[in-house]
């Protein structure tokens, strides 16, 4: 049986060897991932800044917002259609990439695991997109950023109920955090058991609660290794400091016109080189649980799981009818 350490170190050495395969199933949803994170801090930023508990005059800066969007892009049919269609890509970008290349990084380890051939990954996870998308509808609820989201409404537009609020939604965002936690194998079960939605729950629960001590140490090993959430936290608060930076530095070397282009192409520059950072590590944490689950399955359910690269869910291909 292998240690924690182990685990994640096969893991890495396995997004290492599959880079090439695995890289793009991961730079997709971290890209999409920063965009809307990007979006979430500023709004988060500035709805503090312009609410009563930060400027006397109030006022709802989401709707301030959105009129003066509205004002800018209604000025032209292309600007409209333009910013609709970014704004529909992002979103499903930002909502389906996540689950459907999560998915296709379990499959294909699992194929990589047992010798087989690493492909179909994308396949398979539309297979089972019905079952990943309520387990994702699920655990979105229970997220810490949900709890937050709620915390920040409260603070904004009832700040006396601030000291009533909190220790409520504390609790349930340990409860949230510890549900999590029991399924953190669940995407492992719905694409290499092709278990139901309550099938995956109890299969996670019931390998977490009885490996308690590896998956608390996977788990710890992956927050100290796994930086992404940090990372992207910090260059996100630091992009529009350096966008605004370098716009005026071109603008007094050049002109306004100049300084903006250039600023966009670098901003666009270190997104991309975020999203690249990101996309490795988003990798890196599914196969960790990938890895897990295929050394613990057969510990906790005390049967085989893999046998042959066969048993590998995945999608065959239709013959013709003559």
């Amino acid at each position: 049986m292998k240690s924690a350490k182990e685990i994640v170190a096969e893991a890495w050495h396995i997004t290492i060897l599959h880079r090439s395969k695995l890289f793009r199933l991961g730079f997709a949803p971290a890209f999409f991932s920063i965009l809307v994170t990007a979006w979430y801090l500023f709004y988060q930023v500035q709805s503090f800044r312009y609410s009563p508990l930060f400027s006397d005059g109030g006022g709802d800066f989401l709707f301030s917002f959105l009129t003066e969007t509205w004002h800018i892009i209604n000025t032209s049919n292309v600007i409209l259609i333009l910013f609709v269609g970014f704004l529909i890509i992002i979103l499903l970008g930002w909502f389906f990439a996540p689950l459907l290349c999560r998915a296709a990084i379990v499959h294909l380890v699992a194929r990589s695991k047992t010798g087989g051939e690493m492909r179909r990954g994308m396949m398979s996870a539309l297979l089972h997109f019905f079952v990943l998308f309520e387990m994702a509808a699920l655990k979105h609820v229970m997220e810490p950023i949900s709890f937050f989201t709620e915390f920040s409404f409260v603070a904004r537009h009832i700040p006396n109920a601030i000291s009533f609020i909190t220790p409520i939604l504390v609790f349930f965002a340990v409860l949230g955090m510890s549900a999590l936690f029991l399924l953190s194998y669940t995407n492992q079960a719905i694409m290499i058991r092709e278990e139901s939605f309550i099938g995956a729950i109890t299969c996670s629960a019931r390998m977490v609660l009885e490996n308690l001590g590896k998956t608390f140490k996977i788990l710890i090993l992956f927050l100290l290794v796994e930086l992404r959430v940090v990372m992207n936290i910090f260059v996100i608060l630091a992009l529009p400091i350096i966008f605004a930076s370098i716009t005026g530095i071109f603008a007094y070397l050049f002109s306004d016109q100049i300084g903006i282009i250039l600023a966009v192409i670098i901003l666009v520059a270190l997104i991309f080189l975020a999203a690249y950072i990101s996309g490795i590590l988003f990798v890196f944490s599914e196969t960790i649980w990938t890895v897990a689950f295929l050394e613990l399955y057969e510990r906790t359910f005390e049967k085989p799981l893999l046998e042959k690269e066969e048993e590998i869910p995945e999608l065959e291909p239709v013959s013709e009818e003559k």
